[in-house]
C-alpha cells in the first residue's frame, strides 16, 4: 500500500488527483502507476489502467482479460481474488482530501 500511496503523491505533486495503483501476484510487485490523465491528455490515464499495462509489457498474463476479472472480482469466471478492504484508509483518505482541499484554496 505504501508504494501505491507513493505512486499517489506524486501523481498529486504533478496536478493530477493523486491515486496511485500497484499490481502484486504472489508478493512479486508486477507494476506501479500513479494517475497521468491530465499529463498524457488521456482520459484513460488512470493509475490502475497504467498499473495494467506497464504489468503487460513485463508479463501478458498480467494484462491478459482474465487478469482484468481477476482484478474486477468478477466471481463468475471462477478466479479469485483477495481484497484488504481499509489498507491505509485513513491515510489515503487524507490525502486525496489534503490534494482536492488545496484546490478549493487556490480557486478564484
Amino acid at each position: 500500500m505504501e508504494e501505491a500511496l507513493r505512486e499517489a503523491r506524486v501523481a498529486g505533486a504533478q496536478g493530477e488527483v493523486p491515486i496511485g495503483a500497484v499490481l502484486v501476484r504472489d508478493g512479486v510487485l508486477l507494476a506501479r502507476a500513479g494517475n497521468a490523465s491530465i499529463a498524457e491528455a488521456d482520459p484513460t490515464g488512470h493509475a490502475e489502467v497504467r498499473a495494467l499495462r506497464s504489468a503487460a509489457r513485463a508479463d501478458p498474463k498480467a494484462g491478459a482479460a482474465g487478469s482484468l476479472f481477476d482484478l474486477a472480482g468478477d466471481q463468475r469466471l471462477n478466479h479469485r481474488m483477495v481484497v484488504d478492504a481499509g489498507v491505509a484508509e485513513d491515510e489515503c483518505r487524507a490525502v486525496v482530501q489534503g490534494f482536492f482541499r488545496a484546490r478549493r484554496e487556490r480557486a478564484p
